[in-house]
């Protein structure tokens, strides 16, 4: 197996990453670095289609929320308008695109969800604090307060002194894993390889559960 492309994939101009995929390596719910390395570093071919009642329902209520802070005096830009694109000092591009940016005096940035809450959706919100002043976006240069809001009401306020050193530490030691120029071990497990986008490719993807290995005597 090539360590230099080991599930055989066209490989990407340059490195790049997309906020999504780090966030729940930020939030500890995956561990698995080869994975974020193909992803990173090679076309990876998505099987995934959004279901359209997902969309309709994520557009919906990206609708009301943006409705009410335009009521609330809030100047608010939505989805494509807020384009995020940085070069990082490991030569790899991170790119976002959160789902409200607004401004009323301060910046906030906002992301629906329509599932369940995961603490993968407050380290996307958190990369999204740390990013939009690094590009000055909508001419934000401070941190901004960070909002989740879900379908079935939760609504969390998450403040800017989060995205502190220990959390940019963590995006930082991220793209080095990525800027690699050889693959890192790959760490499998069912709950995360099922949901891996390169589980179909990979060798090492764990698609049943471990053998029992012993017993336990005094179970």
């Amino acid at each position: 197996m090539d360590s230099n492309n080991p599930l055989g994939l066209e490989k990407r101009p340059s490195p790049y990453v997309w906020v999504t995929w780090l966030a729940p390596y930020l939030s500890g719910e995956n561990q698995c670095r080869f994975s974020l390395w193909n992803q990173g570093n090679f076309r990876v071919p998505s099987s995934n289609d959004m279901p359209s009642d997902w969309l309709v329902q994520h557009q919906s209520l990206l609708n009301e929320v943006a409705h009410d802070l335009r009521v609330d005096g809030y100047e608010v830009e939505e989805e494509d308008a807020n384009s995020l694109y940085l070069k990082t000092s490991a030569g790899v591009t991170l790119a976002g695109k959160p789902d409200i940016v607004a401004r009323n005096g301060k910046g906030l940035v906002v992301d629906v969800k329509t599932e369940k809450p995961r603490g993968k959706d407050r380290a996307q919100v958190n990369l999204y604090q740390a990013l939009i002043p690094a590009q000055k976006l909508h001419g934000i240069q401070e941190a901004p307060w960070g909002r989740l809001v879900y379908r079935d009401g939760k609504d969390k306020l998450i403040p800017p002194n989060e995205v502190d050193e220990a959390f940019k530490q963590s995006v930082r030691n991220l793209m080095q894993v990525v800027a690699q120029t050889t693959a890192p071990n790959p760490q499998p497990s069912l709950s995360e390889c099922r949901f891996c986008k390169c589980r179909e490719l990979c060798p090492f993807a764990q698609n049943e559960p471990p053998e029992t290995r012993g017993t336990v005597p005094w179970l």
